[in-house]
């Protein structure tokens, strides 16, 4: 009767000899589980910052882009005979032919007297 009981105390520790090692392992499982979650959720957060970030440089070459269309806008000014959109260094309109009326007219230069 002592051998039974001894093998039944033997198989009930190799039991629990299984079910601790198979614990353990799933101990260890859940441990990685975990440490890519918050790879995940750390990766996530990267994500959304990087998307926010091109977001506003996405919003800021559009402000850019605007900026140098509206200085090739300024560059032509209407024409104050027949209000033809013309260089604004252009010295005469090209379609009525009138002579540009320059806020600062270039200065005829002087002959020099020998």
């Amino acid at each position: 009767m002592k051998m039974e009981e001894d093998a039944t105390v033997m198989s009930k520790l190799e039991c629990l000899k299984e079910i601790r090692s198979r614990t353990i392992h799933l101990e260890k499982v859940k441990s990685r589980l975990r440490q890519e979650i918050e790879a995940t959720e750390g990766e996530e957060k990267c994500l959304i910052e990087y998307r926010h970030e091109m977001e506003l440089l996405l919003q800021e070459k559009m402000a850019h882009v605007e900026e140098l269309r509206q200085i090739h806008a300024d560059i032509n000014i209407s024409c104050l005979s027949c209000h033809q959109q013309i260089h604004r260094n252009a010295p005469i309109c090209p379609l009525c032919k009138a002579k540009s009326r320059s806020r600062n007219p270039k200065k005829p230069k002087r002959k020099l007297d020998d």
